[in-house]
């Protein structure tokens, strides 16, 4: 998990590394994947996570990127694009993404995530705040 210590090391203001936090723990709570999916068997779909998570430990973040990337796609295929589902895998696409210094390179998948969001909870929720924020703070 990234700390808001991390976060202000990396040049991040205390408030934009709040909202980070923030989401960051919504998503560590909330993200589960499912037992099977459409094109992979779970032994895959366990090898992916397994890989993208060791990717992330050791900050080889293109790489995990790659992996999650993939598995969003399995993801949109298996489920559909506007799948509540899908806001773990946008999740974790865009978290390696942005801790690797590409947070403007998240802007589609944040994009993504607030309509997904805001279908799902309505403009009051406090993910759909939380999604504005990053987009603020990707641009």
């Amino acid at each position: 998990m990234v700390s808001l210590l991390f976060l202000k090391q990396q040049g991040r203001d205390i408030a934009t590394a709040a909202a980070v936090f923030s989401f960051l723990a919504t998503i560590a709570t909330s993200h589960a994947l499912p037992s099977s999916a459409a094109d992979l068997k779970p032994e895959a779909v366990d090898a992916l996570v397994k890989k993208a998570r060791e990717y992330s430990n050791r900050k080889q973040w293109s790489k995990a990127q790659v992996v999650y990337r993939h598995m969003l796609g399995e993801r949109q295929k298996q489920w559909g694009r506007d799948d509540i589902r899908l806001v773990g895998p946008l999740n974790d696409v865009v978290r390696v993404t942005c801790v690797d210094g590409k947070c403007f390179d998240t802007m589609p998948y944040l994009s993504k995530l607030l309509s997904i969001r805001l279908k799902k909870f309505g403009p009051w929720n406090a993910d759909v705040a939380t999604t504005y924020a990053l987009i603020a703070e990707a641009n």
